[in-house]
């Protein structure tokens, strides 16, 4: 919006590219829901379209398990 609020995509792929492994990302979500009491995932997909979710899926996908 013209008020600046909103997500910040391009913040969320950097986040997402740096996280090293499948496993620091499944421990990622883990702590985020401890944190805050709900699913990263189910955050990320409500907050991002179709093709934002499915880069960060991309994203996670391609890392190596550990």
């Amino acid at each position: 919006s013209w008020w600046g609020w909103g997500t910040n995509e391009d913040e969320i792929f950097a986040v997402v590219r740096e996280v090293p492994t499948k496993e620091a990302w499944n421990m990622t979500e883990t702590e985020y829901g401890r944190l805050y009491q709900q699913n990263l995932s189910a955050v990320l997909q409500d907050e991002l379209d179709g093709e934002e979710w499915r880069q960060v899926l991309n994203t996670v996908n391609a890392k190596p398990t550990k």
